[in-house]
Parts: C-alpha cells; sequence; structure tokens
C-alpha cells in the first residue's frame, strides 16, 4: 500500500514537471511568435521602403531621361535656329549678288513690252537726239532729279552766290530758287539750256573750268557740279577743284556729285553713257582735294543711311564734299 502512494505521488509529481515544462515551451512558442510577428512586420516595412526607394529611381531615372531628352531637343531647336539664320543670310547674299549681276540701265520708259526693255527700236517712234532725250530716257525726269538732289540744299544754304556747273536741265537751281538762294548755272548743251530757261532760270552757255577762270577769287560761297566730273580726263577734273577753291570764299563749299565705282550695279552700268570717260573713287577725289589745299573733305551718300560700309557697296552715286578753309583764327 506504500508503495502504491509512492507511485501515485511520484506520478503526480512527474505530471506537475511535465506540466511546468508544457507551460514554459508555450510560452516560448508564444515568444517565438511574437518575435516573428515583430519581424514580419520588420520586414514588411522594409520591403515597403525597398518599394518606396526602387519607385524614387525609377522616377529619377525616367527624370533624368527626360532630361536628357529635352536637352537634346532644345540643342536642335537651336541648331535649326541658327542654320535658319544663316540659310537667311546666305539667301540674302545670293539675291544681292544676283542682283548686282544683272544689274541694267534704269529707263524712265519701258520700252520694248515684250522684254520689258528698250532693246529694239522702231524708226516710227524713235526718241529725239541729244544729250537731253539721254538724261530723259536714262536718268530720269526734272522731277525725279530733284528729288534726289534735294538733300543738298540746305549745305549751301546760305553760301550764295552759288554756281552750278553743268547745271542741264536745272533742276538743283530750281530748288535753290525755290530756297531764295542767289544761283546760277553754266552748260554747254544748248538744248538743256533752253529747258532750263523756260523755267525762268538763270543758265549761261559756256565751258565750265573756263567760267570759274574768269572769275574773281573768293567770289562765290558754293561751286557744284552733279554727274560732271566723270565725263573728264583727270587732269581737267583737277583743274576744276583748283579753280573751284581759288573762286570760293573762305569757308566756301565745292560739292562734286559722281557715280560710285564701288557699288558693282553702278560701275556695271556706267558705260551706257558713251561720253563718260572714267569712274572715279570717293578715295582718289578726297585724295585730290587734300592735295590741292582744301582744308577738309568728306565722302556723301545722298540716297544713303548711316551705314557707310553699306552705302560703299549699294548706293550708286556719292558726293566729295570739300571746304575751304575759313580764314578765321583758331579760338
Amino acid at each position: 500500500m506504500a508503495h502504491l502512494t509512492a507511485s501515485v505521488d511520484l506520478h503526480a509529481r512527474m505530471i506537475e514537471e511535465l506540466s511546468t515544462r508544457q507551460d514554459q515551451a508555450g510560452a516560448s512558442m508564444d515568444l517565438h511568435a511574437r518575435m516573428i510577428e515583430e519581424l514580419s512586420t520588420r520586414l514588411g516595412g522594409a520591403q515597403a521602403s525597398m518599394d518606396l526607394h526602387a519607385r524614387m529611381i525609377q522616377e529619377l531615372s525616367t527624370r533624368q531621361d527626360q532630361g536628357r531628352a529635352q536637352a537634346s531637343i532644345d540643342l536642335h531647336a537651336r541648331m535649326i535656329e541658327e542654320l535658319s539664320t544663316r540659310l537667311t543670310s546666305t539667301n540674302s547674299k545670293v539675291e544681292l549678288i544676283d542682283s548686282e549681276m544683272i544689274a541694267r540701265p534704269y529707263l524712265s520708259e519701258p520700252g520694248n513690252a515684250q522684254s520689258g526693255r528698250m532693246l529694239s527700236f522702231d524708226s516710227t517712234r524713235s526718241p529725239r537726239g541729244g544729250y537731253d532725250a539721254f538724261e530723259d530716257l536714262f536718268r530720269g525726269n526734272e522731277s525725279f532729279i530733284a528729288d534726289r538732289l534735294r538733300s543738298y540744299v540746305p549745305m549751301v544754304k546760305d553760301l550764295g552766290p552759288v554756281v552750278d556747273i553743268g547745271c542741264g536741265r536745272g533742276e538743283f537751281l530750281s530748288l535753290l530758287e525755290a530756297a531764295g538762294v542767289d544761283a546760277y548755272g553754266i552748260d554747254l548743251d544748248a538744248a538743256m539750256l533752253a529747258r532750263a530757261r523756260q523755267h525762268g532760270l538763270d543758265v549761261r552757255s559756256g565751258d565750265g573750268i573756263a567760267h570759274l577762270q574768269g572769275l574773281e577769287a573768293e567770289s562765290l560761297g558754293a561751286v557744284v557740279s552733279f554727274q560732271v566730273i566723270e565725263h573728264m580726263p583727270v587732269d581737267e577734273a583737277r583743274t576744276l577743284m583748283t579753280e573751284a577753291l581759288r573762286v570760293l570764299r573762305p569757308g566756301g563749299l565745292f560739292i562734286a556729285e559722281t557715280v560710285n565705282p564701288h557699288s558693282p550695279a553702278a560701275l556695271k552700268t556706267f558705260w551706257l553713257d558713251l561720253t563718260h570717260v572714267r569712274p572715279l573713287y570717293p578715295e582718289s577725289l578726297l585724295l585730290a582735294a587734300s592735295e590741292l589745299g582744301f582744308a577738309s573733305g568728306s565722302i556723301y551718300f545722298p540716297l544713303g543711311t548711316e551705314d557707310q560700309e553699306a552705302n560703299l557697296r549699294h548706293c550708286g552715286e556719292y558726293a566729295v564734299l570739300a571746304r575751304k578753309k575759313s580764314g578765321r583764327a583758331a579760338a
């Protein structure tokens, strides 16, 4: 009986110990379960963080690709713009060269209706002879020429008397008369002088140089000539300038307008006028004015702009403006 009681007690202790161990195992399992849950939570957060970083990296990569694409687009746009600018400039230059190469003489009337140029004639309606007829056709009518000479009027407005050498039909004299300037003209062409006299202008028949040589020294305020000096040999042109300097009062002005040989179009058509002797470069006339004793000289483009380089290329005429020393003592 005692042995049986001891066995029962032993089994009871064993059951209690097993129960205790089971409880400990259960707690351990709970602990591990919580650890696993916490790890799982942390792993989930890490995955979310990794996903977020992956999306950020993808977005940055996309933006970089877009940036590179935009930079490439911008670069190509700038290149296209630059090429377009260069092409426009090249086209302008080609058009300018083309216009200069095909330049033809100015005509005041259309002439042959088929060609648009007077490259034929009909004896039943041929133009009258004489240099005034040539002027009408190839230089323009009186109002046209007057408009081209108008800018010279302020230069001589206070310098009367003025003599216009080779005055022709008197366009400049008419402008001076309207401005109240004392002036007269000299020319050898009887037909032109007759047309000038029709307007009541003071014009006289004679050679311009000979006329100046017959005047007293310092008797004029200005000596002008328009499209005349290119008809003279060089020695005569220099004589004209020398005599002009002699007859000018102190501070007087000499003006000589002529064809601009720097202009390809003007030079190309220079020899249309069979009475032309030679084209005269502005540099040469300025040098001559300096050598002959004028106090100052400059080049003027009556139809020009402020861009002198462009004027040299594009303007068909220029004038040398040479002034006599004023004679006043320096201040």
